[in-house]
Parts: C-alpha cells; structure tokens; sequence
C-alpha cells in the first residue's frame, strides 16, 4: 500500500503536467536564467559603450598625499599627520572633496569632457558598509569615501575602488609611512551610467 502510493507521487511529480508548472514559475528553469543573463548582457552594454567612445577615463581628485582627508574621529590618524613629512595644513575633519567621473567622450574629431559627480549615482548602505547603485544616494559623502580610482576590466567591465571612513570593520593602513587607516570599498555595478549624447549620465535608479 505504502510502496504504491510512493510510486504514485513519484510519478505524478515526473509527469508534464507538473514539470511544466514549474518551468513556467518566476526564478524556476532555464526560461529565468535566460532573461537574467540577458538583463546583465543589456547592463553591461552601457560600459562597453563607455569604454568604447571614451578616453582618460579616471574620478577627480585622484588619489594623492594632497588629497588625504582628516579622519573624523581619530585622533591617532591626525598625530600621525601632524608628526608626518606631510604638509597637512588643516587638520579639522572636512568633507572629503566631490569625486566626480570624468572623461573625453565621442567621435575621435568630436571628443568632448564630460563628468559625473558620483555621488549622484552611488548611495551608501550603512548596515552593509558598502557602496551601492542609487541615484543621488550620496554614497561618497555618506559613507566618508576618498581617494577613489576607476579601473577598466575589461571592454565591458569595470571597478571602482575608494577608501571609506564611515565603516566599523575591515580598517586598515592606505597611507605608507603614517598610520592613515580606512576601509577599502569596491563598486564594480553595470549599468549605473551612461552616455547619452555623448555626455555621463546616471540611470533612473530608484532612490
């Protein structure tokens, strides 16, 4: 009796009927993992036509000794400034300078600078301690980010990777020769920005 309702089960999860209510379900099959890779083809998409029509690409201000904001709040990082060869003028906590994505866009006879300022793309997730994709998110300020640098991966790649003072974990030493600690912090996101007309652009990402 137990062996032939066993049997019974078995058979009916095995049967079309019920195979293809799965197939048809959101996130169940290859139909999901199609459209998913073909969203992230589309994402990527806008960086390759970035990396594509456009030079020099890099975010201001570049990360440099110039460029090293106070720690806020700590105040062994600012003895060590002021006992550094560092000319460190100002040693009050500041905002760190707007890091903005700038680049030489278009036609070889036509190329234009264009710059975006990232924190009107990026938000910060405070829980996560992270960068993250949304549109004047002030992720740079927010999360206290500096000295942030743009590499192109590949032809549809990218990463952007900052220093970030508002964080808990994962601090570390950025600066040699001071003890200057902050967390390295990656972006790395298709589909944030994009070109349109020939200028950086944000997407329509939802606040």
């Amino acid at each position: 009796m137990v062996s032939t309702l066993v049997r019974a089960i078995v058979a009916l999860w095995l049967s079309p009927s019920i195979t293809g209510v799965l197939a048809t379900q959101p996130g169940v099959g290859s139909q999901a993992e199609t459209n998913a890779r073909g969203q992230n083809k589309a994402l990527s998409q806008y960086t390759r036509e970035i990396h594509y029509q456009c030079q020099n690409i890099q975010i201001l201000p570049l990360r440099n000794t110039e460029n090293i904001p106070p720690a806020p709040g700590r105040p062994d990082d600012r003895f060590a400034l002021e006992h550094s060869e560092i000319n460190v003028t100002d040693l009050q906590p500041r905002p760190p300078p707007p890091a903005r994505l700038v680049a030489s866009c278009g036609s070889p006879s036509r190329r234009r600078r264009t710059e975006l300022p990232l924190d009107n793309c990026l938000g910060w997730d405070a829980a996560g301690e992270r960068l993250i994709a949304q549109q004047n998110g002030y992720g740079i300020q927010r999360g206290g980010c500096w000295g942030c640098k743009y590499f192109p991966v590949s032809r549809e790649t990218f990463r952007i990777v900052c220093f970030c003072d508002n964080v808990t974990q994962g601090l570390m030493t950025v600066i040699p020769g001071i003890d200057r600690r902050a967390a390295g912090k990656t972006f790395a996101e298709d589909g944030v920005w994009r070109l349109v007309n020939g200028q950086l652009q944000c997407q329509n990402w939802g606040s």
